[in-house]
């Protein structure tokens, strides 16, 4: 069985065609920063969406990239890995990376993972994107 065929399979089993519509992006620029609102679940079906998103914007070196996780219901273990990658994607660039996260189902998960540790967690976009140095 290839690797085309797998995934095939995988989905099928899943009820999707690879394209899930249990997330949304939405790019968001303001000024020298960009915020990535995301909606929904990021799970094994969403997760490349997320990361390809990030590395692009990540790309265009804004001064702040903030991921605003408040519409996020669910974060598995590796949409959490995505943010890590994307934080130090954003070091290697210069760009500061902050990360909204306030709800049990985005919050939690980062302080069980001790995360909270690493990245520069916010309970609002407001205050990721007008702060200036580390997070609270």
């Amino acid at each position: 069985m290839n690797e085309t065929s797998a995934a095939s399979d995988l989905n099928s089993l899943v009820g999707t065609d690879g394209d899930s519509d249990d997330m949304t992006l939405s790019v968001l620029p303001e000024g020298s920063s960009v915020t990535v609102a995301v909606r929904g679940e990021i799970d094994l079906l969403t997760v490349t969406r997320l990361s390809d998103t990030l590395s692009a914007e990540l790309a265009k070196t804004p001064a702040v990239l903030v991921v605003d996780l408040d519409g996020v219901e669910f974060l598995a273990s590796m949409g959490i890995t995505a943010l890590a990658l994307a934080e130090r994607e954003a070091g290697q660039r210069g760009v500061a990376f902050r990360v909204v996260a306030s709800g049990r189902g985005t919050l939690r998960p980062l302080e069980i993972t001790g995360m909270t540790e690493q990245l520069e967690v916010y309970p609002t976009r407001s205050e990721a994107l007008h702060t200036n140095g580390s997070a609270p």
